[in-house]
């Protein structure tokens, strides 16, 4: 990051100044070019084009192998419209269930074009949903997955949220990256720099508690009272961050520490009977309860 140091003009009612020299030629911007100019709360001004890396990031090539996953994440958030998948043999029926599997994690992610030795999959970007939205719809599944995990019980059902949850997520881990690299954002993205990293931090939260709630769905004797205990905690601590309501997210700090110690009494009675299963629910509940803490401690 570099400072640079401009004077002000006045001509007419307008006060202006130039843009550094070596900006413009780096992004290409020319007469005419529209800006989009961020006015955070502590009076900085963050400017940028709305058409950065318009030739980049296109088309990438990658091999089917055991780091193929890893290299597709890697290309995907890297923000290329279209991955190239290239086989060295015909897929497995095996396989072929799995890769199908993987991409549906990715919401904007299709295969436009198969053949035996290769599949072209489009990245479409969906510059309708914001950073807030996608973080709001996680957590709206996230609550879904504790309803059912103590209501429906249904495994494929808290695997289908736990899924759609995801998709979410790497469309907000997107939107962040855009905001960030290339000054891109819809309208409701208009929001300081700070916010949006902790945005980003939240729901990686947000998505390890579904996870968590999922594995509490799986428990063949579920403490209902507790999970409740835990769900209402993570509700109000999200609650607390979204708005953002500093006052009230105080007081949760100290009601966590009265949560985890209720839980953690309840994990070493477990552990002196033997009771597997509660000891795993319980630390299960602890890690929901430390990870909500988490996000409450986000308020600034």
């Amino acid at each position: 990051m570099r400072v640079v140091e401009r004077s002000v003009q006045e001509i007419g009612k307008s006060l202006l100044i130039t843009l550094p020299k070596e900006w413009v030629n780096l992004l290409g911007v020319k007469k005419g070019n529209k800006l989009k100019i961020l006015i955070s709360e502590r009076g900085t001004l963050q400017v940028s084009p709305e058409f950065i890396d318009g030739d980049e990031h296109t088309t990438v090539t990658l091999h089917y192998d055991q780091h193929f996953k890893r290299r597709f994440l890697r290309d995907y958030f890297n923000g290329n419209e279209r991955i190239v998948i290239k086989f060295k043999r015909p897929l497995s029926e095996v396989e072929r269930k799995d890769l199908y599997v993987f991409l549906k994690r990715f919401m904007n992610a299709q295969i436009i074009e198969e053949t035996p030795t290769k599949k072209v999959v489009k990245c479409f970007k969906i510059d309708e949903l914001s950073i807030d939205e996608c973080l709001r719809r996680m957590f709206f599944l996230c609550m879904n997955i504790f309803d059912e995990a103590v209501e429906g019980r249904s495994h494929a059902k808290m695997q289908e949220l736990l899924d759609t949850m995801r998709r979410f997520y790497y469309m907000l881990v997107m939107q962040v990256r855009r905001f960030l690299s290339e000054g891109k954002y819809v309208k409701e993205n208009q929001i300081p720099l700070i916010r949006a990293l902790d945005f980003r931090m939240v729901a990686e939260k947000v998505e390890r508690i579904g996870h968590f709630a999922q594995e509490l769905g799986m428990s063949k004797h579920l403490n209902i009272k507790y999970v409740k205990i835990a769900r209402d905690y993570f509700q109000r601590s999200f609650n607390c961050f979204i708005k953002p309501d500093y006052d009230k997210a105080t007081p949760l700090w100290q009601e966590a520490w009265v949560i985890q110690k209720q839980i953690e009494k309840k994990i070493d009675q477990a552990h002196k009977s033997g009771n597997i299963d509660n000891y795993q629910e319980f630390s299960t509940l602890l890690w929901i309860s430390r990870t909500s803490k988490d996000i409450s401690m986000l308020i600034r």
